[in-house]
């Protein structure tokens, strides 16, 4: 489903294939693929439908996301529809940026 972040962040494709339409590009990586994404830009990712797809993502939010998900549906519709994809948290650290 179109969607968006609340921050930017990098991903990589650990397992399958994937294909990712955002700003006007449409890309497809395979295993060790890494991509950016901006946030705010919306994205539509179709992960391949014969095999398992797996991608490892490190982004920077918010503190008052901590434990939440940053993701927003562009389509209302989209939002109570049921999602074929499960998440895992490994890691949320919070920091500050003062210098």
């Amino acid at each position: 489903m179109l969607h968006t972040h609340q921050g930017p962040g990098i991903r990589c494709l650990s397992e399958g294939t994937i294909r990712i339409d955002t700003e006007g590009r449409s890309a497809s990586y395979g295993p060790g693929a890494p991509w950016f994404e901006s946030g705010p830009e919306p994205v539509f990712a179709q992960a391949a439908m014969d095999i398992p797809s797996r991608f490892i993502r490190a982004m920077v939010l918010p503190q008052t996301l901590l434990g939440t998900s940053s993701i927003r549906y562009v389509n209302e519709e989209d939002k109570d529809k049921p999602k074929s994809q499960t998440y895992r948290v490994y890691a949320e650290t919070p920091f500050s940026l003062d210098l």
